[in-house]
């Protein structure tokens, strides 16, 4: 393109593959034999899991396999933080004793079809221990507030200062100084689509294949390998199109696994 950028409409490289119907998206795809997956998630904002009883959910017809959080933790590692953490903190893909917000994954099934695999989900039996919650977030930064990790020590995950030049100077200088607390609803991106992923496992190979709409592969490679225990030379990561369903597919969310993947992790 010549001439300037700022103000002039830039045409988008995948425009005309995309407006003819020919994108590929995560509902796009699939395989014989794929399972569907459906997640149990927690109606409450912290409390204790004192037990899950999956026995009628994995005898029921066309459920292959019922994971809970415990177990979880034996298959797999602690899903690493995006940020540093003075301390180690529990986190896997599904709640493990504690539930820290409304909607954590609690369970999760996977059937030969969505409908069986949320059918399930009915039959888990979940019961826990509320806890005390605290939204407030300057109430949790104070002394004796509940802890959400007691292994950190606080509820301050993480605190910086970024500076840049004359801070002092410029705030000195200034004709006035402005000092308010401001409060924003909740960020959402409002997706056109929903998040979803399949995995797969290749015996042959002792390798994992993955396809997810994840716009950041190359951070989410190495989490999922420190989380499986393996080198990330066993694992491939596909990002198809990210951002609506194809002309092909319909607005159908999708939350699959292939049939003998050990780990898998499903979409709302």
């Amino acid at each position: 393109m010549s001439g300037p950028w700022v103000g002039a409409a830039v045409p988008v490289k995948e425009d005309v593959r995309l407006v003819a119907g020919r994108g590929r998206f995560i509902d796009d795809l699939g395989s014989p034999g794929m399972l569907h997956a459906a997640v149990l998630r927690s109606p409450h904002a912290h409390a204790r899991i004192r037990s899950i009883d999956a026995g009628p959910a994995r005898a029921h017809p066309g459920v292959t396999a019922v994971l809970t959080g415990s177990e979880a933790a034996r298959l797999s590692g602690p899903i690493r933080p995006l940020i540093p953490t003075t301390a180690a903190v529990p986190d896997y893909c599904l709640a493990v004793d504690i539930v820290r917000y409304v909607g954590e994954p609690v369970a999760a099934v996977a059937a030969v079809d969505r409908a069986t695999a949320e059918d399930a989900l009915e039959l888990i039996g979940v019961e826990y221990e509320p806890l005390p919650a605290v939204v407030d977030p300057r109430k949790a930064m104070r002394p004796g507030a509940t802890l959400l990790y007691p292994e950190l020590g606080t509820n301050v995950v993480w605190h910086d200062t970024l500076s840049y030049g004359d801070v002092d100077g410029a705030m000195a200088r200034a004709d006035g100084v402005l000092r308010e607390s401001f409060t924003i609803q909740r960020y959402a991106s409002t997706p056109l689509e929903t998040f979803g992923a399949i995995a797969a496992y290749d015996p042959g190979t002792d390798g994992f294949e993955f396809w997810t709409n994840d716009q950041r592969p190359g951070l989410t490679i190495s989490i999922l390998a420190a989380s499986l225990g393996v080198p990330q030379s066993r694992l491939r990561l596909s990002c198809p199109d990210i951002g609506g369903p194809s002309a092909t597919s319909g607005a159908r969310p999708t939350c699959s696994s292939a049939r003998y993947s050990p780990a898998w992790r499903a979409g709302p």
